[in-house]
């Protein structure tokens, strides 16, 4: 330490004895007070302290502070020529302090710096006694506090502290196996690594499930899920960590739990240490599924007619799915005949034990037609002489099972007067599933028997000759059992067969007048049908535009009756 410090008397640490005392005690209120609120000063233990190591410095700046009420109201120093010099007292000589006064030039002048430097290990108090004030005020010691400057300097080596972490009395640096206590320091061996860490077992660590699942097949229904943790050792567990999914690892107390939320599988991955640094692990699997499987079925057809109903077979398909544990069951599909009202109900079961159910209901399906229920005659030709004119058939349809939708039959009779000619019967229903069903029936009713054939003088084998240019009676009769029909209609129709008249019999020339157009007509007093054929000019066959020129040959004479029938005849046209 520079000289002048050597120096300071015995009274100079009296001085700062007193400072000390002094800077434990209020600061008078009618003092300009003198302080040095350096960042690095700080309090320890009450204590305003500096820490330097040996050979290390610090600039200490003050700072003065004005008050009113005393010699002057105001600053003490009223300029720049006026100054106050404090002195500079150590307790011990373990510091440097220079320089060895503080002055300040007036009230606003620059902050007066010192250096404090550290030369030997100790503690050492520093004060700042009033020595001398140049003012025009009547300034005295009296007027100046500088008791709040005083700062204790601790000076050190340098060093760390020593560490000994296993509080055995032996430093870390020295100590045969830092993480267990052994003050003896005992090592049988001789390899440096005192008996008390000479361990080679790995500490033993279980990792289980604290109560069983609850689910299926491993599966807890509910989180958390609490997972036991333990760690022993042969010497003793200096560490117990965990993870979760490989997550990083946390502390956990030995012994200990780990809760484990949210669905899915879960690790928890745990690893304890000893002092000699073996390390064991273990591990548990926790497997969550909190949540329901989903279900849905579809329908094949998907939807009914507008009534509701099917009108075929109904397959049901179910469609199962679960994100955590996974589908173990879903019910297959169902095929579904005829029945009102039918349901088929599926169940989706995860892995977890967890069931969903889903239903389709209301599935009506009617696989059958209604029934008409047509009665009367069948299809069918029938002889007007037998039957008549058959009777239109009864209608009474029904469906059993969907009910019916609509219904109608149709009856169209013969409009022929004498009764023969076609008659058609229709019937059809639909049931509400759209089943729908018809039935026709048709009735041919002809004269049959009714008719007498060609009559006279007309031979039916076709040997009948007649003159060309003459004109030919064509007649027949048509009876019901004795009583005639006379209200039929028919027509007559010519065509040439060949060139040349058969042999046969040369039959008599009728006198009687040509019968002009096609129709027959009806003798009542003879109680038939007749139609004289001239054969003179040609004739205009029914539908046709040109008439057809008679010339010698065989001729084919048809006659249409209004039943639908055709009867023919041959005839020889000779000169």
């Amino acid at each position: 330490m520079p000289t002048p410090s050597l120096l300071r008397t015995a009274a100079s640490f009296s001085l700062a004895a007193l400072a000390l005392v002094a800077a434990s005690l209020p600061l008078a209120a009618f003092a300009d007070t003198v302080t040095n609120p350096d960042a690095d000063i700080v309090v320890v233990e009450g204590v305003r302290t500096l820490t330097l190591e040996v050979g290390d410095s610090a600039n200490i700046s003050f700072t003065y502070g004005e008050t009113g009420g005393d010699v002057k109201n105001g600053c003490n120093l009223t300029g720049s020529v006026h100054t106050l010099v404090l002195g500079v007292t150590s307790s011990t000589a373990g510091i440097a302090d220079t320089p060895s006064t503080v002055t300040f030039g007036g009230c606003d002048g620059v902050p007066p710096v010192i250096t404090v430097t550290g030369l030997v290990e100790g503690t050492t108090n520093l004060t700042f006694p009033f020595q001398s004030v140049a003012t025009t005020q009547a300034a005295t010691s009296a007027d100046f506090n500088t008791s709040g400057a005083a700062f204790t300097v601790v000076v050190t080596d340098g060093e760390p502290e020593p560490v000994d972490t296993d509080a055995d009395g032996v430093d870390d640096a020295d100590d045969n196996c830092v993480n267990v206590a052994n003050p003896g320091q005992d090592d049988s061996d001789g390899d440096g690594i005192g008996d008390a860490c000479d361990d080679a077992i790995a500490p033993i660590v279980t990792v289980a499930l604290v109560l069983p699942a609850d689910g299926a097949n491993g599966w807890f229904l509910n989180s958390p899920v609490d997972v036991a943790v333990s760690a022993t050792d042969n010497v003793g567990v200096t560490s117990l960590d965990c993870s979760v999914d490989g997550a990083a690892s946390s502390p956990v107390s030995n012994p200990g739990t780990v809760a484990v939320t949210g669905d899915g599988t879960h690790t928890v991955a745990c690893t304890a240490s000893d002092a000699q640094g073996n390390t064991g692990s273990d591990d548990a699997e926790a497997r969550i599924d909190s949540v329901d499987p989903t279900i849905d079925h579809t329908l094949e057809p998907a939807t009914p007619n507008g009534n509701g109903w099917f009108n075929t077979a109904v397959d049901v398909s179910f469609a199962c799915d679960d994100v955590t544990s996974l589908i173990a069951s879903c019910t297959g599909d169902t095929t579904l005949g005829e029945g009102a009202d039918q349901e088929v109900t599926g169940t989706a079961t995860d892995n977890a034990g967890r069931q969903t159910t889903d239903t389709a209901s209301d599935i009506d399906i009617d696989l059958t037609d209604p029934t008409l229920g047509v009665s009367g005659l069948a299809s069918g030709a029938y002889d007007v002489c037998a039957t008549g004119a058959p009777a239109r058939p009864s209608f009474a349809p029904a469906d059993a099972l969907s009910g019916l939708a609509s219904s109608s039959d149709t009856w169209t009779p013969s409009a022929v007067p004498s009764g023969v000619g076609t008659y058609s019967y229709e019937a059809t229903a639909t049931d509400n599933a759209d089943n729908s069903v018809t039935e026709s029936r048709v009735y041919t009713v002809t004269y049959g028997g009714a008719f007498s054939g060609v009559l006279q003088p007309i031979n039916p084998d076709g040997s009948s000759r007649f003159k060309l240019g003459s004109t030919i009676p064509v007649k027949f009769r048509l009876t019901c059992n004795g009583a005639p029909i006379s209200d039929a209609v028919s027509s007559l129709t010519v065509k040439k067969y060949d060139g040349s008249a058969d042999a046969g019999v040369d039959e008599t020339i009728s006198t009687s007048a040509a019968t002009t157009g096609n129709l027959f007509r009806y003798d009542s007093a003879a109680g038939q049908y007749i139609f004289n054929l001239s054969t003179k000019s040609g004739y205009l066959n029914p539908g046709a535009t040109t008439p057809t020129a008679f010339t010698t040959g065989s001729w084919v004479l048809t006659i249409r009756l209004d039943d639908g029938t055709y009867r023919n005849v041959t005839i020889q046209l000779v000169k």
